[in-house]
């Protein structure tokens, strides 16, 4: 819908299914209230803009 698709950070392949498990579990980090805040400092201090379900899945999120 947005033209943008979640790769593998390594390659740029198909993420596993583990890296979509753990970058959406880890997507509740992003969503609390006080640890929101921890998530937005997280994506400013990454070079690619990446939040914490990213960098523990090793995915980045891509033009389609």
């Amino acid at each position: 819908m947005l033209g943008l698709r979640v790769v593998r950070a390594d390659d740029g392949g198909k993420p596993t299914a583990r890296a979509i498990l753990v970058r959406n579990t880890l997507r509740l980090v992003d969503g609390l209230p006080i640890l929101y805040l921890v998530g937005f400092i997280t994506m400013l201090a990454t070079p690619t803009r990446q939040r914490v379900g990213d960098l523990a899945a090793s995915t980045v999120v891509g033009k389609a």
